[in-house]
């Protein structure tokens, strides 16, 4: 048995829900986001835009700007997001937050400002349930809906249930009360929930398809859509409207729901529901072929969107418009805000295809007459849905903000103006056809509807031509999506090149290639010949462009300038060691700090800076070297005198004018400029500093008044507060009981809007960094991220600004640390080690380790929103899988469209067409596999296969080929399924490709390759899976195994094969063996045999399980398999002839089960460089993530088994959720959970962030000491 760790090197990618509210305070804005066990909050930030119309007159455009506030990753999958208001809500203004998870569990969230996180408010599950009981949850669609006002929310279960929470969210609800229960209510702000069987209110409301709650009502109201008599397409003439549309109130005080009204015999295909806004009504359900809106009277109207709606339904349905051909499955509607100046309603309609469509619901008085669709105005991503943010402030006019989350592409924050009517979607009523009404004076409905003269006036405003464009996009949230197929090549095709992790990512349009690093890529190296062992420095200037200072104790200080060329040219020279430099005068000088004295670099010279301060001269004397080190700002330079003086200079051209002599007690200090004012005003200094008893203080320039003091710092604390001009108590609590300070910087991290963050580096190797926020005490910092680096005692680890955003942290194992508006402060490592000296510039930095200076530039397409730095190629087509010729270093690609239906006869006619006109054309796939170019951004080759074929796998195998004199030759195998329709049986094809080298081209170096395709055999099955084993090329056909050789004439032949009787999806080798996957029968471990000619079955899983990805794992002289299913449960399976239970090894053994959260989709199997031989196991994850499987030493995986069972009991959760329960597999076959031999890497990389003292204790509890804890989880996570 192997023990393991699994780590998600990769969270998940996208959005699946999301929710507007007002949650991290009453006046900001937030959109909460979630994908699988992923919780993001984010910022709304509004701006203005100043710009010229045609006329040149300045006018003012609002937009709306995504800030991550927080990023969480939960033990639970998130299958739904609600805000909701209770009763604190009206005092704070804030709302809260409702999350529902796949075990059918609701969590009452809400943020305190307190601490600047999340606080849980109550729990409730339902997973004990008859209803959860009975079935299988990771197969059921639960839907978290909530009331829009805030009385209710009711969670979806299986057997038609919903669990209903009521809420208390009025003074109201207090009024008839004691001041007792009026006090307990505020405290527990929600009545017990209960389960309600819809069945119990009529037998007719089952099989629910969606439901959703309806606004303006006296009471909770619901709509709920369902199919009683379920159907499909094949029994249409039998069965053919059988969805049914209930709306009924809920009464939840006296537990009666009566139905309000029924709409019976809409269309069987009916999808989603959504709730219209109050001042339209109803509800608009989206069926695959129609539009139709219901209103609260039952009284249907829809809109048929292409020509299958006449065929599928019996309800007439308005015609679609002309040469309009859209197919809604998977659509998703959002209303917007109706506008006063506006007649009709209007909604977007977002398509899988991209396309956006507006929906114009026509009003007469206030009933709904039709339902017209217009043309595609606009191209998006693939939704997952479509939410309206009613954000209303001063300068928005009438306009509103929409966001379209999606799951495999980018997700969007749309503007929409104040009308689309600009945009002539839809025709213009002829004023001939107008009534009579029209032109009175007085409205006849005045008294329903409001004043005549209200109208009028609000014509008049509409007349004012409005300068925003009608449809923009504010901001958008950059993801990958699902990960199709993966695998391991060179960045660059030098020898030295570093690995990447190429996977096809996304689907459909937003699909495309992407590109994974573990360290940061370099994209060129160099060796400069500058010595510089006592300090490296970069600077911009306008007058000589790059210029780097070197210092050295031999050579002393030298300055160069980086030509074009990466070639460096000496600019001048200085005959002193210097400690410190930076850019004054607005970035147009240089001022260099030595040992005797200062000096500014200017135009090719130095000048002597004049220092103002009498005494300063005399410690310049002083054996030369009066100064120890410096720190320089365009304002303020801050010198070290060995004397241990410190003394504070300000600049003022080349003079310098002391400011102050400092504390003997700093230890640690550092200058920051305070780009959003947070401690004083914009563009301010601060001077950050840790004082010997590791203390930190901020002190304003050039006052060096405290602005915030703290002395927890060294405890590592989740929040640190202002106790600045207060007493502050240290019980229990010694500075020597702390984790000893390092380094402490200010940073601003961030692209358009800069973050004020302070990153400190412990003695442990704790690297923490802290956001700061406003709390009800004042000023205060935060902890956002941790992790741990190696320490050591020769290379000094230092913190280094760089590009006033970001850092780099030097020592034994460097880091970069930066940031993007719309992620969390990530922490990137160096593929170098033992960096001594590190000075970043704009696309590289350069760096001295082991005593050699290196300038490594980073390429401009490298991003660093994601756990690993990544690179997005190629883009714009969907890609199935990826494949790298370790030969020519290429990669080939297979990519699948979305094409026409076509059959044809031998005589090329077609033999199928469609039945009658208007109809959404039939669509097939057909691929086509293209050789990419060295940087994987366009094709150089490519190869299309026969219409209806599609690609089902493409691997690079190795092969004995008889043309390179019986040796190994690598080639592009590529398996197909041909698809002819429903009535035609599939079959397949066998591709063998190789990647040969033309004559080379001085245009082109590099990319003198093509495809040439040496064979191709049809066969009468689907070809699911390929690779090569010993030489040989192994095939799976449908539910066979086929051992291939390849021949002289490049023709295959079988030798050998097996029946596994089902469907198979996986097959992987090591050495002659292979693991077989299959779609029901789990996995078989066969033996291949070449005297005789021999497929043999070893052994097999006796249980059932659907199988997606299969593999093998090892370690040492062991190993083991790991299948994965379709649920996203991992086990760990062996194969021991001699336990009992095998059966004489018949049987395999299952010993590990685990949850990982999401469906596998490929994996890679690959060597782990280690002093004992192992491997580690790469798997990517339909919801966009990569995780790894490793294998971990007896002695580790004893204290973090230890150390997990502890992080379980003694830390809180958010949403209280259980860590155990999350990776729990049910498995009614034995008495025990297998749950022992897989590490929970989410779970142990909680410790990195706890505090000092907590991680003591933590420590201490289980046998070790949080120094040894802290080396595992640096090897291990």
């Amino acid at each position: 048995m192997i023990l393991t760790h699994f780590n998600q090197l990769l969270p998940t990618s996208g959005v699946e829900f999301a929710c507007h509210l007002k949650f991290t305070s009453s006046d900001t804005h937030n959109i909460i986001t979630t994908a699988n066990n992923t919780l993001k909050i984010y910022e709304i930030s509004i701006e203005h835009h100043q710009h010229l119309n045609q006329h040149n007159i300045p006018f003012s455009l609002p937009s709306a700007k995504l800030l991550l506030r927080r990023e969480y990753h939960l033990h639970g999958e998130i299958v739904g997001v609600q805000s909701i208001r209770i009763l604190a809500s009206i005092e704070d203004g804030k709302d809260r937050l409702l999350l529902s998870f796949r075990d059918a569990k609701i969590a009452l969230l809400e943020w305190s400002n307190d601490i600047n996180d999340i606080v849980t408010v109550s729990i409730h599950t339902y997973e004990r349930s008859s209803q959860v009981l009975s079935q299988d949850m990771t197969r059921f669609k639960s839907n978290l809906q909530s009331d829009p006002d805030n009385r209710c929310s009711a969670l979806l279960l299986p057997d038609d249930s919903l669990a209903l929470l009521s809420v208390h969210g009025t003074q109201a609800d207090l009024d008839d009360l004691d001041d007792d229960v009026s006090k307990a209510i505020k405290d527990v702000p929600y009545a017990p929930s209960f389960i309600l069987p819809l069945k119990s209110i009529d037998q007719d409301m089952c099989n629910v398809i969606d439901y959703c709650f309806l606004p303006g009502f006296h009471n909770p109201t619901l709509a709920i859509l369902c199919q009683p008599r379920q159907t499909w397409t094949g029994r249409l003439s039998d069965s053919q409207d059988t969805c049914q549309l209930f709306f009924l109130t809920l009464d939840i005080v006296t537990q009666v729901y009566p139905i309000i009204a029924t709409v019976d015999n809409l269309p069987y295909d009916c999808i989603s529901l959504t709730a219209a806004p109050k001042e339209v009504g109803g509800v608009a359900i989206l069926s695959a072929n129609a539009i139709i809106h219901v209103d609260q009277n039952g009284r249907p109207v829809g809109r048929a969107t292409n020509g299958w709606s006449t065929i599928t339904s019996s309800r007439t349905h308005d015609p679609p418009p002309k040469d309009l051909f859209v197919r809604l499955e998977g659509a998703s509607i959002g209303f917007l805000k109706l506008n006063p100046r506006q007649n009709h309603p209007q909604a977007l309609l977002f398509l899988p295809n991209g396309d956006i469509h507006a929906v114009q619901f026509y009003r007469e008085g206030r009933t709904i007459s039709r339902v017209d669709i217009s043309k595609p105005f606009a191209r998006g991503s693939i939704p997952s849905g479509a939410y309206r943010l009613d954000i209303d402030g001063e300068g928005l006019g009438g306009g509103q903000f929409m966001f379209v989350p999606s799951m495999v592409g980018v997700s969007f924050l749309l503007r929409i103006g104040d009308s689309l009517d600009s945009l002539e979607l839809f025709p213009k009523p002829d004023k001939l056809a107008n009534t009579a009404y029209d032109d009175m004076d007085v409205d006849i409905d005045e008294d329903l509807y409001g004043s005549s003269e209200t109208k009028n006036n609000l014509k008049e405003d509409g007349d004012s031509a409005s300068h925003e464009p009608p449809f923009t996009i504010s901001d958008y949230i950059q993801s990958h999506g699902p990960v199709q197929d993966i695998t391991m090549g060179r960045y660059t095709k030098t020898p030295n090149s570093p690995l990447q992790i190429l996977a096809a990512t996304g689907a459909g349009h937003v699909g495309g290639i992407t590109a994974f690093h573990q360290e940061i890529p370099f994209e060129s190296k160099k060796k400069l010949d500058i010595s510089c062992n006592v300090g490296l420095w970069t600077f911009a200037l306008s007058s000589l462009g790059m210029v780097i200072v070197a210092s050295d104790t031999q050579s002393k200080t030298k300055l160069f300038k980086l030509l074009p060329s990466n070639e460096i040219e000496l600019v001048a020279e200085n005959d002193e060691v210097t400690v410190s430099a930076g850019l004054i005068a607005n970035k147009s000088r240089i001022l260099i700090v030595g040992k005797s004295s200062i000096k500014v670099f200017q135009e090719g010279k130095f000048l002597v800076s004049l220092c103002n301060h009498s005494s300063f001269e005399i410690c310049l004397q002083v054996d030369g070297e009066a100064i120890e080190r410096a720190i320089v700002d365009d304002r303020y330079v801050l010198t070290f005198l060995e004397d241990d003086r410190k003394i504070l200079f300000n600049v003022d051209g080349i003079k310098l004018n002391k400011v102050a002599d400092l504390k003997d007690d700093l230890r640690i200090l550092s200058i920051y400029k305070d780009v959003r004012g947070v401690f004083g005003q914009v563009e301010s200094r601060c001077l950050c500093t840790v004082t010997k008893s590791d203390s930190l203080d901020i002190l304003m320039l050039p006052s060096l008044e405290s602005v915030f003091s703290s002395k927890h710092l060294a405890y590592i604390p989740s929040s640190m507060f202002n106790t600045a001009g207060t007493e502050e108590a240290m019980a229990d609590k010694d500075a020597s009981d702390g984790d000893g300070v390092l380094e402490a910087c200010l940073v601003n991290l961030g692209r358009r809007f800069k973050r004020t963050n302070l990153i400190v580096l412990h003695e442990s190797g704790h690297l923490v960094l802290y956001d700061t926020f406003n709390s009800p005490t004042g000023l205060a910092f935060s902890k956002v991220t941790s992790t741990v680096i190696q320490i050591s005692a020769t290379v000094h680890s230092k913190i280094i600004p760089c590009n006033e955003s970001g850092a780099v942290v030097t020592g034994r194992s460097p880091v970069m640390i930066s940031c993007e508006d719309t992620s969390p402060p990530r922490i990137h490592r160096f593929s170098q080690k033992y960096m001594q000296q590190a000075a970043p510039f704009t696309d590289g930095i350069i760096y001295l380790a082991n005593d050699v200076v290196t300038l490594a530039r980073i390429g401009d397409d490298v991003e660093y929103s994601e756990s690993l730095p990544l690179r997005r190629l190629a883009s714009g087509r969907h890609f199935d899988k990826i494949a790298f010729d370790p030969t020519s270093q290429m990669y080939a690609a297979t990519s699948t469209a979305s094409v026409p239906f076509r059959l044809f006869d031998n005589a090329g006619n077609y033999l199928w067409k469609p039945p009658m006109e208007n109809l959404s054309p039939a669509t097939s796939y057909r691929s086509s596999i293209e050789l990419l170019s060295h940087d994987c951004r366009s094709s150089l080759f490519g190869y299309e296969f026969e219409q209806n074929e599609f690609v089902i796998c493409c691997d690079t195998v190795s092969l004995l080929s008889p043309s390179a004199n019986g040796t190994y030759k690598d080639f592009i195998g590529v398996g197909t399924c041909i698809n002819k329709g429903e009535d035609v049986a599939v079959k397949g094809a066998i591709y063998l490709f190789e990647i040969v080298e033309l004559v080379p081209s001085s245009k082109d170096v590099g990319n003198n390759y093509k495809l040439r395709l040496l064979m191709r055999e049809e066969t009468r099955g689907a070809v699911s899976a390929i690779t090569s084993c010993s030489g040989y090329f192994v095939v799976a056909v449908g539910q066979k195994v086929l051992i291939r050789a390849l021949e002289i004439n490049e023709r295959l032949v079988s030798v050998a094969f097996y029946d596994a009787g089902t469907y198979i999806v996986s097959l992987e080798v090591l050495k002659n063996f292979i693991l077989v996957g299959d779609q029901v029968k789990s996995i078989t471990f066969l033996a291949f045999q070449e005297s005789p000619y021999k497929l043999v079955q070893l052994s097999r899983d006796a249980r059932q399980i659907e199988t997606c990805v299969s593999n093998f794992l090892a370690y040492e002289d062991q190993i083991t398999f790991v299948s994965n299913d379709i649920k996203g449960d991992m086990r760990l399976i062996d194969y021991n002839p001699f336990d009992p239970a095998a059966e004489g090894g018949e049987k395999l053994i299952r010993t590990t089960e685990f949850h990982k959260g999401a469906e596998a989709t490929c994996s890679l199997l690959l060597a782990k460089p280690s002093v004992r031989p192992s491997s580690e196991l790469l798997l990517g994850g339909v919801d966009g993530s990569l995780s790894c499987l490793t294998p971990v030493d007896e002695q580790s995986f004893k204290a973090l088994w230890l150390l997990q069972g502890a992080l379980v009991r003694q830390i809180p959760h958010v949403a209280a959720l259980n860590p155990r329960a999350h990776r729990h597999v049910r498995n009614d076959y034995v008495s025990r959970s297998l749950s022992k031999g897989i590490l929970d890497g989410l779970l142990l990389s909680k410790y990195q962030g706890l505090d000092h003292l907590t991680q003591i204790e933590i420590a201490k509890r289980i046998g070790y000491s949080k120094a040894e804890l802290l080396a595992i989880l640096r090897n291990h996570v």
